[in-house]
């Protein structure tokens, strides 16, 4: 992998949990990703179906990764995939936190899964606009 594949990080303005989103690589890029850029080891394999979540501890903080193996284009089934991730993601990262999913807990659960959704899929489907718009020169 001669560079980053395509990647950004979110964080949210609530629990200001630091969310990475990777995508368009294969489990092999996904693993040496996360090691160059996170000094993280994850077997290639993990990266096996339609996408990943992994937590992990960088720079004194605990992050949250999420990978998928192919470009995201905005279909159902992306979505679908996307929202699968970042549920894990929330059940982590908010239960991690000492916040357990309970009925008095279900509105922030939602809301921190509603904002990963939201913003993870508003950014891929820009970073894939622009990529497409410099191809298009």
């Amino acid at each position: 992998m001669s560079k980053f594949p395509r990647h950004f990080v979110v964080e949210d303005d609530v629990f200001h949990i630091p969310i990475v989103c990777v995508w368009g690589v294969t489990a092999k890029e996904f693993a040496e990703f996360t090691l160059r850029k996170f000094g993280l080891v994850v077997d290639a394999d993990t990266l096996s179906g339609d996408g990943v979540f992994v937590s992990a501890s960088y720079e004194g903080r605990e992050i949250g990764i999420i990978g998928f193996p192919h470009q995201f284009t905005g279909t159902p089934h992306e979505y679908a995939m996307l929202a699968h991730e970042c549920l894990h993601a929330t059940k982590d990262m908010l239960g991690s936190r000492g916040l357990k999913l309970r009925d008095a807990s279900e509105e922030a659960y939602t809301y921190f899964l509603d904002y990963l959704v939201e913003t993870l899929a508003t950014n891929m489907l820009r970073v894939e606009e622009r990529l497409r718009a410099r191809k298009r020169r």
